[in-house]
């Protein structure tokens, strides 16, 4: 559900995927995830921030399942910069190791 320009979805628009484990809200540039938008997965886990071709790109913020969300910028779906928030609201910031094991999960 959306805008389409040539059969092709562009700007705001909705987007579930057929194995209803993802529901995309958010703009789309050519059929792709690009600018700001939101990414729920079916287990609690969601994205808000900025995309680009279709993955995570800039500011943004992942939640997940247990409480805790990860806040800071994201290139090509994984963390370069950013802090892990707790439930409690005590941060704590996220080492090389922490951000290359984020990355399994978020692509």
């Amino acid at each position: 559900m959306g805008q389409f320009e040539n059969d092709t979805i562009t700007g705001k628009g909705i987007m579930e995927y057929e194995d209803k484990r993802m529901l995309y809200e958010g703009m789309f540039v050519a059929g792709s995830l690009c600018g700001k938008g939101k990414l729920a997965f079916s287990n609690g886990m969601h994205y808000e921030g900025d995309w680009a071709e279709d993955d995570f790109c800039g500011e943004g913020i992942l939640h997940l399942p247990d409480g805790r969300h990860i806040k800071g910028t994201w290139h090509e779906g994984n963390l370069v910069d950013g802090e892990m928030v707790i439930e409690s609201d005590r941060k704590s910031s996220i080492g090389e190791e922490a951000v290359s094991r984020s990355s399994s999960f978020i692509t």
